[in-house]
């Protein structure tokens, strides 16, 4: 029973600090973005979608893990039971 909660507490943490990781990572890019580019948010995140698309188009192997980093941004607010 004490081994299963560890595993689920593991779990919950291991998720927990991925997602927020990608999360702020993915705000600090696109913040960057709009102050370096000197453009509005939406604009940063359309700039940003153009260069995954770039990235995925170009490096097929590495396609995989660009989408999981964008995917964990996008889930920080789904439940971690999911």
């Amino acid at each position: 029973m004490q081994s299963n909660f560890y595993d689920t507490a593991f779990k919950f943490r291991n998720y927990f600090d991925t997602t927020l990781n990608a999360y702020f990572f993915m705000k600090e890019l696109i913040d960057r973005i709009m102050a370096n580019a000197q453009i509005t948010g939406p604009q940063a995140e359309k700039a940003l979608e153009t260069v995954k698309d770039f990235v995925k188009e170009k490096f097929p192997m590495m396609a995989g893990a660009v989408d999981n980093l964008f995917d964990q941004a996008a889930k920080k607010e789904d439940d971690f039971m999911e």
